[in-house]
């Protein structure tokens, strides 16, 4: 039967040291092969994959694969009509093994009795697509999995429903004590207290040293010179911005001192957004293509790569940071879907593990997820550079006193993203803004055509009067709700013309 899991702080199973232990004691009772791991994006069910020892696939796939199975099964069951009459020792099996092939693909796509599905990330799983796998899982008889963190950022689409799940189960939601990612033992317990929203995590924070604030300008100059001394002492170091322009000044200048500085080829290939990468550059894909493989992997979207050859048609070779097999990116695909590395959002930090992280908090659309997320990336030092200069939204009237840091990290604080939002909050904002009274919802109907033929004001609290059509003999139609009988109306009338005479042969007259 379906279940809702842990909610971890670590936001991935694929992280834990205790996976293995988990796949051995299910497996124990259950047997080899019933542990199942899915995940929404291909890296981390690749990650997930690795730390468990089995195979997995990301939730898309999966469901596109499972649709299939109907499919399947007529091609099956095709090919074994067929092998009765198969002459030829030859033929025979080739057509068994294509029977096996399908058989296989068969049992891959689908869940079965016993079965532990683990669903990593759940917290970026969109609400149609988990609902659709836990239906299947209830079906075949399987136990669902959610591993995540409701406190990060949510699914692109429609989503929630891990968060949901979450809230719904209380205390009864297995979570993680402390986070083991953090190197200081207070940085474990400022991110417990920024999970939250609670503004006491930021006495933490600025004791040491790791809030600063200022203009804009001086904030993205300031993270940037930090990052890279990191990265020049070797350290791996992450860029985080709230919004896709800075994310490409940020990549632009990076590129361009590496190019100054020699460590990168000045000629490179057009990229999506407009930049160029050549050899030296790091650089991310942002789709997934399994036509390009990498030895047993294949290129995913959130992958890193370094570039070691351009071609003259565009074309990218690339490998991986630590090492390992090269694959060539075709122009096409360098074009549409890399990007520089050097900086990213928040929303494509998520899951990433790095030394050191600077993040820019500009205010305005940042939630505190968004914020959790920034300052929860490095294991070593996680700093925030907070913009000063911009309007923290929103606005409630005007002061005098000048924004501080505190005042802009405390406002992210308090803004929630809407699907991680209770329905308790959502309904009392709403309540708010429909009528002053908590319990009494108005509805205000304008004027419409039959409202206006009928000549009488729609009802308040149901829906528009519709003339009735029952005139014939009857007298005027009424409304049928106030029973109001309509007034003649001159709207539409037209004045008659006086007759026209004309005189013989035609002349008017």
């Amino acid at each position: 039967m379906p279940g809702a899991g842990r909610a971890g702080r670590s936001g991935r199973l694929g992280q834990d040291p205790h996976a293995p232990a988990l796949r051995a004691s299910w497996e124990g009772t259950h047997g080899w092969g019933s542990v199942v791991g899915l995940a929404p994006l291909a890296a981390a069910a690749e990650v997930l994959g690795a730390s468990l020892g089995v195979e997995t696939e990301n939730t898309a796939k999966w469901l596109v694969e499972h649709d299939a199975e109907a499919e399947r099964r007529r091609r099956l069951a095709r090919a074994r009509s067929i092998l009765p009459g198969t002459v030829t020792r030859g033929s025979v099996r080739e057509v068994a093994a294509h029977i096996q092939r399908l058989t296989q693909e068969v049992e891959r796509w689908r869940f079965r009795a016993g079965q532990l599905v683990i669903i990593d990330e759940a917290s970026l799983a969109g609400t149609a697509s988990l609902d659709r796998i836990v239906a299947c899982a209830g079906e075949a008889g399987a136990k669902v999995l959610l591993v995540g963190d409701w406190a990060q950022l949510s699914a692109i689409d429609a989503g929630g429903a891990f968060g949901l799940l979450v809230r719904d189960r209380g205390t009864g939601a297995p979570e993680l004590g402390t986070a083991r990612r953090f190197s200081h033992a207070w940085e474990r317990e400022a991110a417990a207290l920024l999970r939250v929203g609670d503004p006491d995590c930021l006495r933490f924070y600025e004791h040491h040293g790791r809030v600063r604030e200022g203009d804009h300008d001086d904030m993205v100059d300031g993270a940037y010179a930090t990052w890279r001394v990191d990265e020049l002492a070797g350290k791996r170091s992450l860029l985080i911005a709230g919004d896709g322009d800075t994310v490409r000044a940020l990549n632009e200048r990076a590129r361009a001192e590496l190019v100054v500085a020699g460590r990168v080829v000045p000629d490179g290939s057009r990229l999506r957004d407009g930049l160029f990468a050549g050899v030296g550059d790091r650089v991310v894909t942002r789709r997934n293509d399994r036509r390009l493989t990498v030895g047993p992997r294949w290129v995913k979207n959130g992958d890193t790569w370094i570039v070691t050859a351009r071609h003259n048609d565009g074309a990218l070779t690339v490998k991986r940071p630590r090492g390992g097999p090269s694959v060539t990116l075709p122009a096409t695909y360098v074009r549409g879907h890399v990007e520089l590395g050097y900086a990213t959002t928040a929303f494509r930090a998520q899951g990433a593990t790095v030394d050191t992280a600077h993040a820019i908090v500009t205010g305005p659309g940042l939630t505190r997820e968004v914020l959790y997320v920034m300052l929860t990336r490095a294991r070593e030092a996680n700093t925030a550079y907070v913009c000063t200069d911009r309007p923290v939204e929103p606005l409630h009237g005007f002061s005098e006193a000048p924004t501080t840091g505190r005042g802009v990290l405390t406002s992210v604080m308090e803004r929630r993203s809407r699907s991680l939002r209770t329905r308790d909050e959502r309904a009392g904002t709403r309540r708010g803004k429909l009528h002053p009274h908590p319990r009494r919802r108005v509805r205000h109907h304008r004027p419409t055509r039959s409202s206006r033929a009928l000549d009488c004001t729609p009802h308040p609290r149901g829906p528009r009067p519709r003339p009735s059509r029952r005139c014939h003999g009857i007298g005027r139609p009424r409304c049928p709700r106030s029973g109001a009988a309509p007034r003649r109306s001159t709207r539409h009338r037209t004045r008659r013309r006086p007759p026209v005479h004309y005189q013989a042969g035609g002349h008017r007259r």
